[in-house]
């Protein structure tokens, strides 16, 4: 939840566009931060996402169950990154299947990937979860965060 809140603090506002529906938070932060927000349909990306600064999908989706496979998001990374734009992946329901999951690319320039600790091993009160990108975004994001990141008890 922290990241969601943070990221779109890291760039210039503009374009975003979250894959619909999912959870509301992604969307909610990037408006928040001034953000022109457009929620898309999975059909809908590949005509949008060429004038998108940041796309954000939650792959897999809840509540929708859909999964896209990594060769897709790779694509709308591609083009985005092609003119400095972040595809943003929350998969904080990935561990069922690790195989689908972007985290072995996330070193790649304009891809973020968000995972969650607590959701797929039910301490969702736990809050825990963590961001997988560049190390220069990272960087940015670390002196946004501060120090104690996590709480005591969890």
């Amino acid at each position: 939840q922290m990241a969601i809140q943070l990221l779109p603090r890291l760039r210039r506002a503009g374009k975003v566009g979250v894959l619909s529906p999912c959870y509301a938070e992604h969307a909610e932060a990037w408006r928040r931060n001034g953000y022109i927000v457009r929620e898309v349909l999975e059909q809908e990306v590949d005509f949008f996402v060429d004038s998108l600064d940041v796309l954000v999908v939650v792959n897999p989706n809840n509540p929708t169950g859909l999964s896209l496979p990594p060769a897709r998001l790779l694509d709308w990374h591609s083009r985005l990154a092609q003119r400095g734009g972040w595809l943003v992946v929350d998969e904080a329901f990935m561990d069922n299947t690790p195989q689908q999951s972007l985290a072995p690319f996330s070193h790649l320039v304009g891809l973020i990937v968000l995972r969650s600790f607590g959701k797929f091993f039910g301490l969702a009160g736990v809050r825990l979860g963590f961001v997988l990108a560049e190390r220069k975004l990272l960087k940015l994001l670390a002196e946004q965060v501060g120090p104690w990141a996590v709480s005591g008890p969890t």
